[in-house]
């Protein structure tokens, strides 16, 4: 979990950066600039809820539970 975690904020540091230097037109950060900027996180969370109605369940849950039966 934790190099998902550390991981992903290594790849997106650079690119939200960029964002923010964008955004600010190289101008000094304010407060607007990154309220603009967290949108890209708020629709981030929004794509993923969407996703999880799409996708369907792999794991334990999705399998039928065991009958205790052995087939010959």
């Amino acid at each position: 979990m934790n190099f998902l975690v550390f991981g992903l904020s290594a790849f997106l540091a650079a690119p939200f950066g960029g964002l923010l230097v964008r955004l600010s037109g190289g101008q000094p950060l304010t407060v607007h600039t990154f309220q603009l900027a967290d949108l890209v996180w708020v629709g981030a969370i929004v794509l993923a809820f969407i996703l999880t109605l799409f996708i369907r369940e792999t794991g334990a849950a999705a399998r039928p539970p065991a009958t205790g039966k052995v087939s010959l």
